[in-house]
């Protein structure tokens, strides 16, 4: 019995969820799991969404549903176990087995897995959608999409650029817009503009009318976030606690997250066409080891403190006819999921040089378009643009297979300024959106054209 139990212990418990919130989170919506027996026959079939917890002892595996409460488990016999399989949802199912699922954060969710998983599926074939928000908490550019497609996108991108100000103009502590998002059929993405004071009187005054993530804006010494008293460290981990207070809320409603911290951080210090080369973020300005020493640091206090629902992006460059790679900056396999590149106004050729050059130095990882966009210029009044980046099926057709694309917002347009985002205009989006390969929020899911 030791030994059977030990192998199903091994081979499936991995596949289920210790718990899961009653009504369950969009991911996880019409998802199932089969529970096979030995000798064949046909497998009990359980609703994720029904499920209010699975545990397991030597001798039975007990299903608590929402039917019959925590009191009254319906009970199989590990011994008679053969398999347990979570299937996705759609129009058909797919076997996924979890257990061999291996992310940055060790201990990550199987929900979180799950999310992953769908990634892994799509990556290659099809080509997701994806928005960010206007600077906070909102969904203004997907309405926007929607407006001119008919479809939202897959991916919805929220930023804790205010963090600092939460509570006033903005509260983050209200998640209300992520949740609807992912309960509407949306994934979730996160990432922050690591704002800081612009000088330690600053900080004393709780003045934030100068905060900033540009280094030339600030005296903020980041080598000093590690030394107790500090301006640097009070901020850093005063900030810090603010978000993780999010995520652990977020986490408690069942959202799984795409995480893309301290991006950028090469900024221009490879370049190699003649532009000054400097980091455009504080986060980067130290160099390579620096960096990493702050990604590693940010990941285990988030992990110290329960958050386990982050799939970890890393945002690089690879070496082109533009650019050097810069790989001294990359946190290693062990801490990254995911790899993106960020460029604007790039030709299909150069996001095809982008795409080959960080899958050859990044072999394990999928790649994304983090973000992208025409290269504009302010104009004060609106944005000009100055170079044009191709439809997206342009790139794809010249193989930059990424696994998703973000194009950033044009604050006029989402302020009702203009008639049209100059970032990336109502025909770019109709195009993708005519792929027949693009992924938006109707058909992430697994679907029997797949």
């Amino acid at each position: 019995m030791k030994k059977i139990y030990s192998l199903i212990y091994a081979l499936v418990m991995l596949l289920v969820f210790s718990w899961m919130p009653t009504g369950a989170y969009a991911q996880t919506e019409g998802d199932k799991i089969l529970i096979y027996y030995k000798g064949g026959g046909a497998p009990d079939e359980y609703n994720c969404s029904e499920i209010i917890k699975i545990a397991h002892d030597e001798n039975n595996m007990n299903v608590y549903s929402t039917t019959f409460g925590e009191d009254f488990p319906l009970s199989s016999e590990v011994k008679e176990i053969e398999k347990v399989v979570f299937k996705f949802a759609g129009n058909k199912y797919i076997d996924v087995d979890i257990k061999n699922i291996k992310l940055a954060d060790a201990n990550a969710t199987d929900a979180t897995k799950i999310l992953f998983a769908y990634l892994q599926y799509y990556y290659g074939k099809n080509l997701l959608t994806s928005t960010v928000a206007k600077v906070n908490w909102n969904t203004t550019g997907a309405e926007h999409e929607y407006a001119v497609t008919g479809k939202y996108p897959a991916i919805n991108c929220f930023d804790f650029i205010h963090i600092m100000s939460s509570g006033t103009w903005i509260d983050y502590s209200n998640t209300k817009p992520v949740v609807d998002w992912a309960e509407k059929g949306g994934v979730v993405s996160l990432m922050w503009h690591f704002n800081v004071p612009a000088s330690e009187d600053d900080f004393n005054n709780q003045n934030m009318d100068g905060a900033t993530c540009s280094p030339d804006k600030t005296t903020w010494n980041m080598d000093n976030i590690y030394t107790d008293g500090t301006w640097e460290n009070k901020w850093f981990y005063g900030q810090m606690g603010k978000v993780c207070d999010v995520l652990l809320k977020l986490q408690e409603q069942g959202i799984v997250a795409l995480w893309r911290p301290f991006h950028e951080a090469s900024g221009n210090m490879l370049n190699t066409q003649g532009w000054p080369k400097q980091a455009w973020f504080w986060w980067g300005t130290k160099g390579g080891e620096a960096y990493k020493k702050l990604w590693n640091t940010m990941k285990t206090y988030f992990e110290q403190k329960g958050i386990h629902n982050l799939i970890w992006i890393w945002t690089g460059t690879a070496k082109t006819a533009t650019n050097d790679a810069d790989t001294s900056y990359y946190p290693g396999d062990d801490n990254v999921d995911i790899v993106g590149c960020d460029c604007y106004g790039s030709s299909a050729a150069e996001l095809k040089a982008q795409y080959d050059g960080l899958s050859a130095l990044y072999s394990t990882k999928m790649i994304a378009l983090a973000e992208c966009g025409n290269l504009t210029e302010d104009q004060g009044s609106c944005n000009k643009i100055t170079k044009r980046m191709p439809k997206m099926s342009e790139v794809w057709a010249a193989g930059a297979k990424f696994l998703y694309f973000m194009p950033w917002y044009d604050y006029y347009y989402e302020e009702g300024k203009v008639t049209d985002s100059t970032m990336f205009p109502a025909d770019y989006w109709q195009d993708a959106m005519g792929m027949d390969n693009i992924i938006n929020m109707d058909n992430w899911r697994i679907n029997e054209e797949q």
